[in-house]
């Protein structure tokens, strides 16, 4: 079974897939991790840059150990719309296979020229930069396709 750590690694490989075909994406990508639920009963690792001036594009990864399953997610924020979810039990080939068919549907969405990237100062503290992140969309797994 894979491990948290793992299932971050993968978004971050398939991330770099962006440096030579959207080098302006690459480098305004910002990775976060978050979690939540007892436990934590869930964690999500991701990348997610601004496309608009109130809106954000991200690639996320949740994965619920409970279940055995990581749900890879390609997702506007505002307004919601989820255009990629898919789920694979946690084994090393399916995972890994899910983080690189998001990173397609993440460049697919991404605009032509992007606008200014929002920063959270360092000297605002971890707190702020936490509240700052993207928060992940609630998922029925029933409702996401194998």
């Amino acid at each position: 079974m894979l491990t948290f750590d793992d299932i971050a690694q993968s978004v971050k490989v398939a991330s770099h897939f962006l440096a030579e075909s959207r080098s302006d994406a690459f480098q305004a990508l910002q990775f976060y991790r978050h979690s939540g639920g007892e436990g934590p009963s869930w964690r999500t690792a991701g990348i997610f840059l601004d496309i608009s001036t109130d809106a954000r594009l991200v690639l996320e990864a949740l994965y619920l150990p409970k279940d055995d399953v990581c749900v890879f997610r390609v997702y506007r924020n505002n307004p919601l719309d989820v255009s990629f979810a898919a789920k694979r039990r946690l084994q090393a080939d399916a995972c890994r296979d899910l983080a690189d068919r998001a990173l397609v549907e993440f460049q697919r969405r991404l605009p032509a020229t992007l606008p200014p990237q929002s920063r959270v100062p360092r000297s605002f503290g971890a707190g702020v930069a936490q509240l700052m992140l993207p928060v992940p969309p609630p998922v029925n797994l029933a409702n996401v396709a194998e």
